[in-house]
């Protein structure tokens, strides 16, 4: 069921966090092309939902707009899923064949996607999972042309925590790359990161 499916999901992200040989397993059994997946589907509900009409209180005789619950109820099912999927294929990520078949699979489009997400952890893990895939040089070249640059600065900017101190990640490992590299300056990135290694070394 889909009930079980989110709660397997979140002890496999859980499991993969903690321990190689799970990362391993995960990796041979070929599990991340399944999870990519879930990245590039499952966010329909999570859109369908927020432009969903509202249910309204109305006087006899007026015309009451029927809410969405079901889409908001399947929209919260899947925020969550997503979660996790970007929990495991960021573990994953950190061994150059995880992050080999999250770029093959067509991962990283829709984890740039995810960094605008409302959900800050959500954003944070996505911006971690990118971290981790920039390591690879065809992830990077990829990466390169998203327009990930903007919304990873907004992060590093206006985040705190370890949204914030993924994102700074992110950018610094994206700047090897001619294109990123520019794209932060344009966007006033060296400032921005300054500012937030600034604020954090006042905090020691």
């Amino acid at each position: 069921s889909i009930v079980l499916a989110r709660r397997a999901a979140a002890v496999i992200a859980k499991c993969a966090a903690r321990h190689a040989a799970v990362v391993t397993l995960l990796i041979e059994a070929r599990v991340l092309p399944g999870l990519v997946k879930v990245l590039t589907t499952e966010g329909e509900a999570i859109e369908a939902a927020k432009d969903a009409p509202r249910i309204v209180e109305v006087t006899p005789g007026e015309e009451a707009v029927e809410g969405e619950e079901d889409d908001e109820d399947k929209a919260a099912e899947e925020e969550e899923m997503v979660g996790s999927s970007v929990r495991i294929l960021t573990a994953c990520a950190v061994r150059p064949e995880g992050a080999a078949a999250i770029c093959e699979g067509g991962g990283l489009p829709a984890l740039v996607k995810l960094l605008s997400r409302d959900d800050a952890a959500l954003r944070g893990n996505a911006a971690l999972c990118i971290a981790e895939c920039a390591k690879d040089a065809r992830s990077l070249a990829v990466l390169a042309m998203q327009p990930l640059v903007p919304p990873l600065l907004a992060i590093a900017h206006n985040g705190s925590g370890g949204p914030q101190k993924n994102a700074a990640i992110a950018l610094g490992r994206l700047a090897k790359n001619p294109r990123c590299l520019a794209a932060i300056r344009d966007n006033h990135g060296i400032e921005i990161l300054a500012r937030a290694m600034k604020g954090k070394m006042a905090g020691l």
